[in-house]
């Protein structure tokens, strides 16, 4: 029987303490659908906005430069209006054909001055990609730069009609799932090896932890969203298989932090969160790779936070739904990432390190999905 069903979600998440203003707005996103159909619906969210939107006009196409791109409708209206509040606000059927694995293009215009809150990003452009313009009339053009970050406001996926009826994987965590490093490698071997049968989805949030809630001491910590167990407590989603790639944060934000530093983030605490985390659903996760903060010798808060890092991962390692990555990506020798892995900051994964982290979790998740 044909239905909609989910074809791809990258969540966006709340950036109401550092919301993006715009006197107008042309955004184009590429979106990749892990389903094929001949008819398609977008999905959007104001979730976190104080306002009303509007966009003139919401167009796909099947290239960047939108040709012969074709209008989506809402309720039989051109343009979208986008009350605040709303989440996964569906279009109306768009006569638009997909092919999983192929990429399609959104565009969105707005000719008016309102702030979003509602944003997303990536880092690595081989499935999703994006670029913003601060004009209506000015379509920006999409760069494959992974050093820099490629955000877009109040899209967040795709339904298809289909008569599959896919697993559903959730992507979730912190920056390591949101940059797209590990997600990419992830999505091709799905869409090759279990075509029309897996969608992914990604509700990474950079800066995100298992444990607490986003600090409000800095209107950047207060992006990093609410905890990934108070996300999961809270979510209708309920995927077949999970991959959290979490904790990070919870050993580094205190650093940086004065309320998450007056937060109890000691090992103890750490272990019986991750044990929740396993009774949401069947998950996996990794060991945690070394955090460099600075390129001189360790300072005494980088020897706490690798010495903590060192205990967990110890814990973690001996757990059946954690694959032991951190090796495979770092120098021992120097507590740090391996140069090839490191995006270049001492704590996010290139390219490289993402494959590297997902080519370690493959043969995991094949087991789960046989199961």
């Amino acid at each position: 029987m044909m239905n909609y069903r989910l074809s791809y979600l990258q969540a966006t998440h709340d950036f109401f303490s550092l919301p993006f203003k715009y006197a107008q707005l042309h955004q184009i996103v590429k979106l990749t659908s892990f389903l094929s159909g001949k008819r398609c619906q977008l999905l959007f969210s104001n979730r976190y906005g104080r306002q009303d939107l509007h966009f003139d006009r919401v167009a796909v196409a099947d290239n960047p430069q939108m040709e012969n791109a074709i209008g989506a409708t809402f309720q039989g209206s051109w343009s979208l209006s986008l009350p605040q509040g709303s989440h996964l606000l569906t279009s109306d059927s768009i006569e638009f054909p997909l092919t999983a694995g192929q990429p399609f293009y959104v565009e969105m215009i707005a000719k008016r001055p309102q702030s979003y809150a509602d944003f997303v990003c990536t880092y690595a452009t081989q499935w999703v990609n994006a670029a913003i313009a601060r004009r209506a009339n000015c379509r920006p053009l999409l760069s494959d730069n992974w050093h820099a970050r490629h955000g877009w406001l109040c899209l967040d996926g795709v339904n298809v009609l289909t008569d599959a009826q896919p697993a559903y994987l959730e992507l979730t965590g912190d920056s390591l799932i949101e940059t797209g490093m590990v997600a990419q490698e992830l999505f091709s071997r799905l869409v090759n090896d279990y075509p029309e049968q897996v969608v992914a989805v990604n509700t990474g949030i950079s800066g995100n932890r298992l444990l607490y809630d986003a600090p409000q001491d800095e209107p950047l910590f207060a992006t990093y969203g609410e905890s990934l167990l108070n996300r999961l407590q809270s979510e209708s989603f309920h995927p077949d298989l999970r991959i959290a790639l979490i904790g990070s944060n919870d050993l580094l934000l205190p650093a940086y932090s004065k309320q998450a530093k007056a937060q109890n983030h000691d090992l103890g605490t750490l272990y019986q969160g991750f044990k929740k985390l396993l009774q949401m659903g069947p998950t996996l996760s990794t060991t945690i790779a070394p955090i460099r903060l600075f390129n001189d010798a360790m300072t005494p808060v980088e020897e706490e936070i690798n010495q903590a890092r060192i205990a967990l991962n110890r814990w973690l390692a001996n757990s059946d739904f954690v694959v032991d990555s951190a090796p495979l990506v770092a120098n021992p020798a120097h507590n740090a990432l391996k140069e090839e892995m490191d995006f270049g900051d001492g704590m996010h994964l290139s390219p490289r390190g993402g494959a590297c982290v997902a080519n370690a979790l493959w043969p995991r998740v094949q087991a789960c999905l046989k199961n």
